[in-house]
């Protein structure tokens, strides 16, 4: 794909309405330098120069759509804590996306805390609680869904299995969206990939691939099998295969396939990558780009975010200089 091509494929999905439900969560990142072994157990000293927080999970698709042109509405559960209030006034910051917040007064935000030596991760601390949200939460999260739903364009289930899109949640969400005539991208995190029949399109990585139990082996046919084999049982269009360094494959329920190597870049961070992926393919695809062309945005886009620290975005000019 060329630049010119990219540019006018990227003018097609400004101000395109997407809706993104999921689970949010708070990033944050301890950065310093390691100063000796501490004097009360054998482990590293790390002296803290730097602290950052990011939105993550669903929010950093919601974060990625919106530097990309996107109008966004984010609906999503967080705790009544200092991290929920935190995730709102960031994302609050930007115009472009319109948080539904769903408060749980009985569950903590999802935080992922990094601690990084000299630019290398050497502890994640994790603060979360994965129970299925409660029956009276599920109604409120629907009632916002159902409304937003009237101005989308397309729907993203972002599903990093914390508890707010449960199996029946997502059933639902996939319904109300497909008899809306419209289509819903998912990312997956179950192993069995049945809680997304449905969907238009799942966008898994080789690993949540493998735990459904349909992959033989990691050669690039067998894989396309596989995915082929998936999407035509659960009734799903399509499924992107994220491969790491291999790129994307794309295969479809009808067993054609379309493999997409990756863009050569010095990796320096993969947080947050997936969710840039699904970001740039959905609005690719809301803004009537054709799917192939779209894994290629995807794969340009996501050698963007690697090269970058943290729970990064990618622009559509950066994205066009990698063309």
């Amino acid at each position: 794909m060329n630049a010119s091509f990219a540019a006018d494929a990227l003018v097609k999905l400004q101000d395109k309405s997407l809706l993104v439900i999921g689970d949010v969560m708070l990033d944050r990142f301890i950065d310093g330098s390691v100063s000796g072994i501490s004097p009360e157990a054998p482990v590293p000293v790390l002296e803290k120069s730097r602290e950052t927080e990011m939105p993550g999970g669903a929010a950093n698709v919601a974060t990625n759509l919106a530097s990309l042109g996107c109008n966004v509405c984010l609906v999503a559960v967080t705790g009544a804590d200092t991290q929920g209030h935190r995730i709102a006034r960031l994302l609050g910051a930007n115009m472009a996306i319109n948080f539904h917040q769903v408060i749980d007064a009985d569950r903590p935000t999802t935080t992922k805390t990094r601690f990084r030596a000299d630019g290398q991760q050497v502890l994640r601390f994790d603060e979360e609680v994965t129970d299925p949200i409660s029956t009276p939460l599920r109604q409120q999260l629907m009632e916002k869904f159902i409304v937003t739903l009237k101005q989308a364009d397309l729907v993203i289930i972002s599903d990093y299995a914390k508890g707010c899109v449960p199996p029946d949640i997502i059933a639902e969400i996939t319904a109300a969206t497909r008899a809306a005539g419209k289509m819903v991208v998912a990312d997956p995190k179950l192993a069995d990939f049945k809680a997304y029949a449905g969907a238009s399109l799942l966008t898994p990585n080789l690993s949540e691939l493998r735990k459904t139990g349909a992959l033989a082996t990691n050669g690039i046919e067998d894989i396309a099998k596989a995915a082929s084999s998936i999407a035509k049982s659960h009734s799903m269009d399509a499924i992107l295969v994220t491969l790491s360094v291999r790129g994307m494959l794309l295969a479809r329920a009808d067993g054609s396939w379309h493999h997409a190597p990756a863009q050569a870049r010095e990796v320096f961070d993969v947080s947050g990558a997936g969710d840039t992926v699904i970001a740039m393919l959905a609005a690719a695809l809301a803004g009537g780009v054709e799917i192939e062309n779209a894994v290629t945005l995807a794969n340009m886009a996501a050698s963007v975010v690697v090269g970058k620290s943290g729970t990064a975005t990618a622009s559509p000019g950066e994205i066009i200089l990698m063309a």
